[in-house]
């Protein structure tokens, strides 16, 4: 099988949402990767066969759980909270349950990622100013410079906080 890459530029953040809801619908997913799939394989004449692949591999077993109207409005509102499907949010309790150690949410790995992007571009800064500096060249380091890289550094550690600190609450 052949793997093939595509990106969409220029998307709105309103034009993105509609396309993450429209998968959902469409496959039950929120991969716009796996709406566009099957809307070329539907060009293709392969309506059938070209979500069963993957469905297959990406599918668990399925559960029925019936919940009062507060107690779904309220893994609803956790959900979205925490930028997940209802589905997925409750998958993910029961893992951490059974498993005994949480599992982090999609959000917190959004905030680490953006995190961590942010901390490699302090890593080439400091790389930087350390060349000009190990290279006799005269560098324009104030006390400002440190003091903006120190305040990135402890947001990113505020972050990592935060996750660790949400994760041990769940923690049983």
């Amino acid at each position: 099988m052949k793997e093939v890459h595509f990106r969409i530029r220029n998307l709105t953040n309103d034009e993105y949402l509609s396309l993450k809801i429209l998968a959902k619908q469409s496959t039950g997913k929120s991969s716009i990767a796996q709406l566009a799939k099957l809307l070329l394989m539907k060009q293709l004449g392969k309506q059938g066969d070209s979500l069963s692949d993957t469905n297959v591999q990406d599918s668990g077993n399925r559960i029925e759980v019936r919940l009062q109207s507060s107690d779904l409005n309220e893994l609803r509102d956790r959900a979205v909270k925490s930028n997940m499907t209802a589905n997925r949010y409750l998958a993910m309790l029961l893992q951490a349950h059974i498993q005994k150690v949480p599992v982090v949410t999609t959000k917190q790995i959004e905030a680490l990622y953006q995190s961590n992007a942010q901390v490699l571009k302090i890593g080439r800064n400091l790389n930087q100013i350390a060349k000009a500096l190990n290279a006799g060249r005269p560098a324009a380091v104030s006390t400002q410079m440190l003091t903006d890289i120190k305040n990135e550094l402890d947001k990113h550690t505020e972050k990592v906080a935060d996750v660790i600190r949400e994760n041990w609450e769940r923690m049983p």
